[in-house]
């Protein structure tokens, strides 16, 4: 599914949800079941100090359907602040040494592993014992900024059915590294970003200052 290798670990409590205390059961979108048949999708929850004022989990098609509606313009500029900013490598290592093995195949560097085309590398791995998750997390993956220090940050994971994948995902980034990146969005992909957390959470009070930065659902 993914040119990178992937490792399957047990959901964390951070990525369960508030509202229906426990991993999520359904797409928010169109309301298809997601811990059953393997289903792929993605969870993202925007905190403001120790409370998720956000928390939205998508199917892979409703989310590849929700990216649709970014504009070009915009979807360059996302791009570019991430795969300008993230350590591909590293995230791969980590895999390699918590989980004890090349995971890409034996003696095989990890950035040629990370440019291999998908069928070529060995996916969907579950380890035993499970690896940490923690290390994914503990720091903004933009600008390295530490999660303890960090009150205002969003999360975002990739999961199959009831378990979460560990490669470039899962990640953590800062309120400041989204206002970055926020600020250089166009007009038209603000504004869907604005109606859709308008139209699915309504408006929370952080928001109504103009000066506070827009979560990116991306």
């Amino acid at each position: 599914m993914f040119p990178y290798p992937q490792v399957l670990v047990d959901i964390p409590p951070i990525f369960h949800s508030v509202e229906f205390d426990g991993p999520f059961q359904k797409c928010q979108i169109c309301s298809r079941e997601l811990l059953q048949d393997s289903q792929a999708y993605m969870i993202e929850k925007v905190f403001r100090g120790p409370e998720a004022i956000i928390e939205i989990a998508t199917c892979l098609p409703c989310a590849i359907e929700m990216q649709g509606e970014i504009s070009a313009e915009s979807m360059a500029t996302i791009q570019q602040e991430f795969y300008g900013k993230i350590n591909i490598v590293e995230r791969l290592d980590w895999l390699r040494i918590q989980s004890g093995s090349m995971l890409a195949g034996e003696g095989e560097e990890l950035d040629e592993a990370a440019a291999a085309p998908a069928s070529e590398i060995e996916t969907d791995v579950s380890v035993d014992p499970p690896i940490e998750a923690d290390k994914w997390l503990d720091a903004c993956i933009l600008t390295g900024a530490a999660r303890e220090n960090t009150p205002n940050f969003q999360v975002v994971g990739m999961f199959v059915g009831s378990q979460m994948v560990l490669s470039v995902f899962p990640y953590f980034i800062s309120s400041n590294a989204i206002e970055e990146i926020g600020e250089k969005l166009s007009q038209e992909t603000r504004g869907y970003m604005q109606d859709f957390i308008d139209d699915k959470f309504g408006m929370p009070p952080e928001f109504c200052n103009p000066e506070s930065p827009l979560p990116l659902l991306i």
